[in-house]
């Protein structure tokens, strides 16, 4: 690979006024903002509608404490500290405004309605969501020498992405991890365009905070020695291995990495130990696992639509054949990403997010080399808006399925539906078995004596403030709650009702249902209320099938709201001669 001299970037509109362009990009990010806002309150104040939420705002509730240490290293601790982050901002601006007197109502408020710490940490994923439009924006200007208008295509295209839509609407750490990890592909492209140090650091530190993300963010660092090699023109040795400029961005990696999770240096023995512990348990399948074949075909197909993502592989065949280093960086870091996320077993749409940016940035190639050769054989006049025609065309998919989805998340959720029905219909204290998963299930309000179990369960751990204030404000308004009934096999005392979840969600929701209960409840009960929300038989639902995420991937039909199906059955004994 021969060494490139700087290049300067050219401009991205000839003719063009540069307010023109500007304006073109602020309306591309508005409208970015817009599709991640839109129904991000989903589901609340259910705290388990998006899983694994709970997992990141318990932890924060504990660092509120005052101990920052996670005493856990399954996930890294930069999101957590973002999110405790804004706890703060939170607090301080309604201090400010006069709605908090001290920390004491910060606490009844989260208290009371714990939505507000669920909104934050989704909060967070529309702000880097959004904000990694404009980091592909620069990415694609790194490769305008392609063809004009690569930049604003690739952020369009980004903009309307469905499973990046989706995912900016939850407080998870998804959506972070694309954005450092796209920051740490610009600086890359950077460096090895200008072999500055200053740019090998700065992606070092993009990838330092990627990694204290989610730990997949490690997986940038050949592409430090990639850059270089390519710069330096001559066989690939050892020798780089000690280069100087890639050096400079494993340092920063370190250094950021550190900044995120202190505890990993504070507590190491621990951290090691929980890290390796978890790669044992959960490792890759190589060449058997099945994030080789579910994420382009399930994963990317329907997240991006089929015509961007066949986009964005006409694009990576474009780069490899012309062998350009900015280019061959670009399809390096889209091979190094599915390599590591190909082998796992288990395997989630969420973990081909990182990939979307770089994917949106190869289609917008694609289609400026598709808009050449078509506009050969049109007229001249029509030849500037072809390229903007066959991005609408190729976007439409992707961004048809993420306002739908929008749609569809803006409308209360089912699990609230049904909760307010139950409140309002069967009488307080009444015992209420439901069979489904733990996201599934309603939160229902307890029994004072329930409420008074888990303040003393969470006393003794240590997280007993929160449950205190509850179990007092419950007490002190007199609220009369429902008797928690688990089922725990033919055997049991038999509650007044069964509330029973069906979902055509295979992996994860169907096993819940045990095989004797059609059988206990035709005998002995009677169907209430049945809230359907999708039929069950519809083959054309996709679903990610080990997430309990209730709503389809792909594949809206019939579908009223998010949420299981609920059926409610009462004891015939409780049942009116009649009914």
């Amino acid at each position: 690979m021969k060494p490139n001299s700087k290049r300067t970037l050219p401009s991205e509109e000839d003719g063009a006024s540069r307010f023109t362009h500007h304006l073109l990009l602020v309306c591309i990010v508005l409208v970015a903002g817009v599709l991640r806002w839109w129904g991000s309150w989903f589901g609340l104040p259910h705290t388990e509608c998006r899983p694994d939420e709970t997992i990141f705002v318990q932890l924060v509730w504990r660092f509120g404490s005052g101990d920052l240490h996670p005493h856990q290293f399954d996930h890294p601790t930069l999101y957590p500290y973002l999110l405790f982050g804004m706890h703060g901002l939170y607090f301080l601006t309604r201090l400010l405004s006069g709605r908090f007197t001290g920390t004491a109502d910060f606490i009844n408020e989260i208290a009371r309605d714990p939505s507000v710490s669920y909104f934050l940490a989704r909060f967070i994923s529309v702000l880097l969501g959004t904000a990694t439009v404009l980091v592909v924006y620069a990415l694609g200007r790194r490769l305008s020498h392609h063809g004009k208008g690569i930049a604003w295509l690739a952020s369009l295209f980004l903009a309307l992405a469905y499973l990046h839509v989706r995912d900016s609407h939850f407080g998870k750490d998804d959506v972070a991890l694309a954005f450092f990890l796209t920051g740490a592909l610009l600086y890359v492209l950077k460096s090895a365009d200008d072999q500055q140090l200053r740019s090998y650091a700065l992606a070092g530190v993009f990838a330092g905070l990627a990694t204290a993300t989610k730990y997949l963010g490690i997986v940038v660092i050949p592409l430090f020695y990639l850059a270089r090699w390519f710069n330096v023109g001559r066989p690939l040795t050892p020798r780089i291995l000690l280069d100087v400029r890639p050096l400079a961005a494993l340092a920063a990696l370190l250094l950021a990495f550190v900044v995120g999770v202190p505890y990993a240096l504070l507590d190491y023995r621990k951290f090691f130990s929980d890290v390796f512990g978890q790669m044992r348990h959960q490792g890759p399948a190589g060449f058997s696992g099945d994030g080789w074949w579910f994420h382009p075909a399930v994963s990317l197909w329907y997240g991006m639509g089929w015509s961007l993502f066949l986009a964005s592989l006409g694009g990576i065949v474009l780069l490899l054949k012309r062998r350009e280093e900015q280019g061959l960086l670009l399809c390096a870091f889209v091979a190094v990403y599915y390599a590591a996320i190909g082998p796992w077993e288990k395997t989630f749409v969420r973990y081909a997010i990182p990939l979307i940016p770089a994917l949106c940035t190869t289609a917008a190639v694609w289609i400026v080399w598709a808009s050449e050769q078509l506009g050969r054989l049109i007229p001249r006049p029509l030849r500037r808006a072809l390229p903007a025609a066959l991005a609408l065309v190729v976007i439409a998919p992707s961004a048809t399925r993420a306002i739908q989805c929008n749609v569809l998340l803006a409308r209360e959720d089912n699990r609230l539906v049904v909760a307010r029905w139950i409140t309002e219909h069967v009488p307080p204290g009444s015992s209420i078995c439901q069979v489904g998963t733990r996201p599934g299930k309603l939160q229902l309000p307890q029994t004072l004596e329930a409420m008074e179990h888990d303040y003393a369960w969470a006393k003794e751990r240590g997280r007993g403030v929160l449950a205190k204030v509850r179990f007092e404000r419950q007490k002190t308004q007199g609220i009369q709650g429902y008797q928690e009934s688990p089922y725990s096999g033919p055997g049991q005392a038999l509650p007044d009702y069964f509330l029973v979840q069906r979902y055509p969600l295979n992996r994860f929701a169907l096993a819940q249902i045990p095989s004797e209960l059609p059988g206990m409840l035709e005998e002995s009960y009677a169907l209430v209320k049945s809230f359907e929300v999708l039929p069950m038989n519809d083959s054309r639902y996709v679903f990610d099938d080990n997430d309990g995420f209730y709503l389809p991937f792909a594949g809206f039909w019939n579908v009223q709201r998010a949420g299981p199906n609920f059926y409610l059955y009462e004891h015939r004994s409780h049942v009116p001669q009649g009914r």
